[in-house]
C-alpha cells in the first residue's frame, strides 16, 4: 500500500450519498491509503449507436469521393493554371477591354460600369489583400477564442494537478488522475455518456474548422504570389492535366515549403487536442463486484497537453500572420482567386493560338482586335495588357490601358 496525501480543502461526506447530501456533514481529510488490486483486468468499452453513426458518415464520404472520381467528366478547375487555360481557350466577352480590372474592382462593382481606358497606377499591397477580409476576421476570432480556452484550462488544470498531486501528462489514466471537468454522469446514463462524448470531441471539430480557414487563407496568399509572378517572368502554367510546356500541380496543391510544415503542424495539433480532452470512465468496485450505480463518466484534461496545443496554435497563427504581412511584388492588378479579374487578363491577340500550352507572361501586348503598340480612343492614347507567349513589357505608370 502507498500513502497519498491530499489537500485539506477536500470535503468528504459520511455515509451513503443520499444521506450525506441530506445531512450536510463533512470532515476535512488529512491523508488516506490506497490498495492495489491483486487482479488487474482490462476491458473494451464502446457505444454501438456512436460507432454506427461514425461508420455511416465515413461510408458516405467514401461514396461521394468515388462518385466524384469516376463520374466527374470534363475540364477540371482546380488550380489557377486551370482557370487561366480555360479563359485563354475561350475568352470571356464580358471582361473584354478591362485589362486592368482587379479583384477589388469586382468586389466594389466597378466592372459593371461602362468600359473605358484606365490609368495604370502601381500599388504595392500586402499579401493580406489576396484573401477575403471576412474570412481573415473569422479565422482570427475563432483562433483567439480557442487560445483563450486553452490558456484557461491549462492554468486551472495545472493548479488542480498541483493541489491534488495529480499527473499532468498525456492521456493519463485514473491511476495518475488527470484533472477532471465537473461533468460527472452515471455510466448507466446513456444520454449523459453521449453528452460527455460530444463535449470531448467539440475541440476536434473546432480544430477541423480552423484548419479549413487556415488552408483557405494560405491558398489565397499563395495564389496572389503565383499571379504576381506571371508579371515578372515568363513561365509555364501549373495545371491538373498538363499539355505541352505546362507543369503538373503540386501533390499538396501548394508549394512544399508551405504545404509540409502546415500539414505537420495540423497533424500535431489534432493529436494534442485529442490528448487534451478525453472521456474518463470511473468504475466503482466493491468486494470484486462492479457497482454501476456508483460508476461515473467524466472528462479528463491534462494541463501539459493543453499547454502544448496552445503553443502549436500560436506557432500556426504567427506563420500565417508573417505571410499576410509580406509585400507582393505587384506588377499587375491583383486577381488572386477572383475569376472575373483573371479572365480580364486573358484577352491576347487572335494570332496567338495554343498560347496556354507555352510559357506565358502578363504585360503590354498587341491588342486583341487592334494594331500593335498604342492607339487612340476618345482622345486618349492607350494600350492593351494581357497574358501572352510573345514579348511583353511592363505597363507604364500614368499611361492608359484597356
Amino acid at each position: 500500500m502507498s500513502e497519498v496525501k491530499l489537500g485539506s480543502q477536500i470535503e468528504w461526506r459520511l455515509g451513503d450519498k443520499s444521506a450525506a447530501i441530506s445531512s450536510g456533514k463533512s470532515l476535512p481529510l488529512v491523508s488516506c491509503l490506497n490498495q492495489t488490486l491483486k487482479q488487474q483486468s482490462c476491458k473494451l468499452e464502446f457505444s454501438v449507436p456512436i460507432i454506427v453513426v461514425v461508420m455511416f458518415c465515413n461510408l458516405s464520404k467514401v461514396l461521394c469521393m468515388a462518385f466524384t472520381l469516376w463520374y466527374s467528366k470534363g475540364t477540371k478547375l482546380v488550380t489557377l493554371g486551370d482557370a487561366i487555360t480555360s479563359f485563354l481557350e475561350t475568352p470571356d466577352s464580358t471582361t473584354k477591354d478591362s485589362c486592368l480590372m482587379s479583384k477589388d474592382d469586382v468586389q466594389r462593382g466597378r466592372w459593371t460600369r461602362p468600359k473605358c481606358p484606365e490609368k495604370w497606377v502601381p500599388i504595392t499591397e500586402k499579401t493580406f489583400y489576396a484573401a477575403n477580409a471576412r474570412r481573415f476576421f473569422i479565422f482570427y476570432l475563432i483562433y483567439m477564442c480557442l487560445l483563450s480556452r486553452f490558456h484557461f484550462d491549462g492554468v486551472v488544470g495545472a493548479i488542480s494537478a498541483h493541489e491534488f498531486r495529480k499527473g499532468v501528462g498525456f492521456g493519463d489514466s485514473m491511476s495518475q488522475a488527470p484533472a477532471l471537468l465537473d461533468t460527472n454522469v452515471r455510466n448507466d446514463d446513456a444520454w449523459g455518456l453521449l453528452f460527455n462524448v460530444l463535449l470531448a470531441n467539440i475541440p476536434q471539430s473546432l480544430v477541423s474548422l480552423l484548419n479549413l480557414f487556415y488552408n483557405g487563407l494560405l491558398t489565397s496568399f499563395l495564389l496572389g504570389d503565383e499571379w504576381t509572378n506571371l508579371a515578372h517572368r515568363r513561365q509555364p502554367l501549373r495545371v491538373t492535366e498538363p499539355k505541352g510546356s505546362q507543369k503538373s500541380q503540386y501533390y499538396l496543391t501548394i508549394p512544399y515549403q508551405y504545404g509540409i510544415p502546415a500539414m505537420v503542424l495540423s497533424t500535431v495539433l489534432h493529436w494534442l487536442v485529442a490528448e487534451s480532452f478525453f472521456l474518463v470512465s470511473i468504475t466503482a468496485v466493491h468486494q470484486g463486484i462492479e457497482r454501476l450505480e456508483d460508476s461515473i463518466s467524466s472528462l479528463g484534461y491534462p494541463p501539459l497537453a493543453i499547454t502544448l496545443a496552445g503553443i502549436i496554435c500560436c506557432m500556426m497563427l504567427a506563420l500565417i500572420d508573417l505571410k499576410a504581412r509580406q509585400r507582393l511584388k505587384q506588377a499587375s492588378p491583383l486577381a488572386s482567386h477572383c475569376s472575373a479579374a483573371t479572365s480580364a487578363a486573358c484577352h491576347p491577340s487572335r494570332d496567338e493560338v495554343g498560347l496556354e500550352t507555352r510559357p506565358i507572361q502578363w504585360g503590354v501586348v498587341q491588342g486583341a482586335d487592334q494594331s500593335i503598340g498604342s492607339w487612340k480612343k476618345r482622345g486618349k492614347n492607350f494600350g492593351h495588357c494581357s497574358l501572352s507567349g510573345e514579348f511583353v513589357s511592363p505597363p507604364t505608370p500614368g499611361y492608359y490601358y484597356a
